[in-house]
């Protein structure tokens, strides 16, 4: 029986971490679905730790890439094995509350027309121990030329859409979750979004969310100069976005980043 939701986690040198991730997923309420592993070349003892869920778990699938390639490709390379209609994205530093995926499911049976969806989702900062929440907002495609507001860590789409646009580029080393969201946007995607968090992402040092600015801020343009997006505009975003959005994208080192 092809599972209709396909968890698709790309895994690099995350031993410390991939244990509580996916034991996330095999404590969820809803138990059909598939996971996609693929290790990105990892240098530590990470595939053998998958190997050894594989082993346990019928429903994990896991695959190595050759060399180390990136996330962009590792997520893509999931893409093209997974057999559900739904793909959820995982990340191998994240958990995911025991409701997820029957909260992603029942998104997409309520609303067929939805292609991708979001919630919003709690932020661990490993160094103090803090969880936060991070509030998102619902979908404005206007808005969404300006910055991105859409938590790749609490995503899903159909697949059959992702393989309508181009999917993943492997020169998208960071940003290519947002470079995708534009893809969506622009062949005018059907997006929803929950209130409720579904995920705790974890910020650590060795996580992408604490890149430096400067290539953080690179990949972003990238992205933009692709997608014909607007001059950034604070101004704008603050006219376009809920408050929580706005107070987000008006700190400092955001501003710093985006406009």
């Amino acid at each position: 029986m092809v599972s209709k939701l396909s968890v698709v986690m790309p895994v690099y040198n995350r031993k410390e971490f991939i244990n509580q991730a996916i034991d996330s997923y095999l404590k969820q309420s809803m138990s059909d679905f598939e996971m996609i592993l693929v290790d990105d070349f990892s240098e530590d003892n990470t595939y053998s730790i998958l190997e050894s869920y594989a082993n346990k778990d019928n429903r994990i699938k896991i695959y190595r890439l050759d060399r180390n390639s990136g996330v962009a490709k590792a997520r893509h390379i999931g893409n093209q094995k997974a057999n559900g209609e739904i793909i959820v994205i995982a990340d191998s530093d994240d958990i995911a509350y025991p409701n997820r995926l029957e909260i992603i499911n029942n998104a997409f049976k309520d609303k067929p027309d939805t292609d991708v969806f979001y919630s919003n989702m709690d932020i661990l900062n490993t160094e103090t121990g803090e969880v936060k929440p991070r509030f998102f907002q619902p979908y404005n495609k206007e808005l969404l030329y300006y910055i991105n507001f859409i938590p790749n860590p609490s995503a899903s789409y159909k697949k059959v859409q992702y393989f309508k646009v181009n999917g993943y580029r492997p020169e998208q080393k960071i940003g290519e979750d947002y470079d995708l969201w534009l893809q969506f946007a622009d062949a005018d995607c059907k997006f929803n979004y929950s209130q409720e968090s579904t995920v705790q992402a974890t910020m650590h040092p060795g996580s992408i969310r604490v890149q430096k600015q400067a290539e953080h801020r690179h990949f972003i343009n990238m992205v933009r100069q692709r997608h014909n997006c607007p001059t950034p505009e604070i101004d704008k975003v603050k006219q376009l976005a809920n408050e929580d959005t706005f107070k987000f994208f008006s700190q400092p080192q955001k501003i710093e980043l985006w406009f």
